[in-house]
């Protein structure tokens, strides 16, 4: 999956994504019903980064570098059983960008981004 940087979000556009900026801190502001998709979308200059898109708007997109999220993750106060799932689900994948970053950066950046594994995967 790709990742297309094009700037500021419209303000039109700010309630169809699941981390929004409130008051000058970024928050997780999950929509009532509905899923909050994640995983790894690749950026040719930035790398591999964590993506988070609610599942009813899949093209609206927050993108993190691993180790913004993070910084931003351990912050979370994880004294909600809930708290603490995002935080282990913000982390893990910090280490999956993490590990592939790495991968990619050995290969020498490829502009497609990390080489897929030789063999098959069982």
């Amino acid at each position: 999956m790709s990742h297309i940087r094009v700037g500021r979000v419209p303000k039109s556009q700010k309630k169809r994504l699941p981390f929004q900026k409130r008051q000058g801190r970024i928050e997780l502001v999950a929509r009532k019903n509905v899923n909050v998709d994640y995983g790894i979308s690749y950026d040719r200059q930035r790398g591999h980064r964590v993506f988070f898109n609610y599942a009813d708007t899949p093209m609206f997109k927050n993108t993190w570098g691993p180790k913004s999220l993070r910084d931003w993750a351990n912050n979370i106060d994880t004294s909600l059983d809930e708290h603490r799932v995002w935080r282990v689900i913000c982390l893990q994948q910090c280490d999956l960008a993490d590990d592939m970053n790495r991968r990619w950066e050995a290969a020498g950046r490829p502009s497609q981004g990390v080489p897929e594994p030789k063999g098959t995967l069982q």
